[in-house]
């Protein structure tokens, strides 16, 4: 309940300002100002707007409508973005010109050239929406990261799917065509760090079931993010199972001689569901000379770090949209991208297959992932 006031609060802030600089600005009736001020305030509570408790009223609908939803909140957020942005600059110069006096800078309350900024940045606004829908909707692109270790004897081709969120309003041939994307790379394992499922079972089990087409060799593992969980774990762990998937909480599994693979449940949202984290056991049957992957849907930084050469995670989403990107960067060390800890283990983190909420992106692409293990040169060999 407070993560809708919150949101609505904020969103009504922004779509405020929207109306000031695009609306309140221009001589009309009051009560076309009202009646626009209030769609104004409807828009700015569209996260609201897409709860799953109006598909009873919206039916087959449903889905579009919460597409639209979604879409004008976000074409409002990237144009709230934009005007700040570029008022500050207007100002600036401004305020500049006032003292240097060669350049004419119009005043930021001369009506004839807001008119024109308020168009220009209409349409850009516009276009980086349906930029940002595309992004959200499109197949992820493949994302090869090489990585080398001493501890690796042979090559590993891993894919790394992360926060596909499935939900019942998702068009399931996103799934299929992501499943069919990431089994045309033939990884030898597939890692699926959490928030697979974001909704109940029953409603996407049909879905959850295109999983079941996911092909590695050496096999699939699953950890439960924080939308797993709080959509209940262990039903979620039991579909991944279902699906012959090896769901490693608390525990590890070896691969070969060379390769290790333990996970843990979310950090954040274990707790919440009584659920234990236990870094320890995940890797009690890993010997130090194999390379050593835990699985950890939110990226942290661990006491135990000598436990684990490679960190794989996801959850932030690269901060899906701009500018976003500060706000997720302020509660996570981590935003996307390989990451050196302080031990000299490596950390990655997805920007994810899928999205949380609207089905869009700006300024971070989604993404499947394909970690490439590669035995290190020894700089004997790479002499010769």
């Amino acid at each position: 309940m407070r993560f809708w006031f919150l949101t609505s609060v904020l969103g009504c802030f922004v779509t405020g300002i929207l109306f000031i600089r695009y609306v309140a600005v221009w001589k009309m009736p009051l009560w076309q100002k009202s009646v626009m001020f209030a769609l104004f305030m409807v828009a700015g509570c569209g996260l609201r707007l897409t709860d799953y408790s109006l598909e009873s009223v919206f039916g087959d609908w449903f889905r579009l409508y919460r597409y639209s939803v979604y879409f004008i909140f976000i074409f409002c957020v990237i144009l709230f973005t934009l005007t700040v942005f570029r008022d500050v600059v207007w100002g600036v110069l401004y305020g500049a010109d006032r003292l240097i006096g060669r350049f004419s800078v119009p005043s930021p309350r001369d009506e004839k050239w807001l008119f024109r900024l308020n168009a220009a940045t209409l349409i850009i606004g516009f276009l980086c929406a349906a930029s940002a829908f595309y992004e959200g909707v499109r197949i992820p692109a493949v994302k090869i990261i090489e990585i080398s270790s001493p501890k690796i004897k042979q090559e590993y081709k891993i894919a790394v799917l992360s926060d596909l969120h499935i939900h019942r309003a998702l068009y399931p041939w996103k799934i299929l065509c992501t499943v069919i994307e990431t089994n045309k790379q033939k990884p030898d394992l597939i890692l699926l760090p959490g928030d697979i499922v974001d909704d109940r079972i029953g409603k996407v089990e049909k879905m959850i079931r295109r999983l079941g087409s996911l092909h590695a060799k050496d096999g699939v593992f699953f950890v439960s993010g924080n939308h797993d969980s709080r959509r209940g774990s262990e039903n979620a762990a039991d579909e991944m199972k279902k699906l012959g998937f090896q769901v490693v909480e608390n525990r590890g599994v070896p691969v070969n001689d060379d390769l290790y693979v333990g996970g843990i449940p979310d950090l954040y949202s274990a707790a919440r569901h009584g659920l234990p984290v236990d870094l320890k056991a995940a890797f009690k049957g890993a010997s130090s000379d194999r390379f050593r992957i835990l699985m950890s849907h939110s990226p942290a930084d661990f006491k135990d770090k000598d436990v684990f050469d490679l960190e794989v995670s996801g959850h932030t989403h690269g901060g899906q949209i701009f500018p976003f990107h500060f706000i997720v960067k302020a509660f996570n060390k981590y935003l996307a991208g390989l990451y050196r800890l302080d031990n000299g283990a490596l950390l990655y983190v997805s920007r994810g297959a899928g999205q949380w909420g609207p089905q869009m992106r700006f300024l971070a692409p989604s993404e499947i992932t394909i970690l490439k293990l590669v035995p290190q040169k020894s700089e004997k060999a790479g002499g010769k």
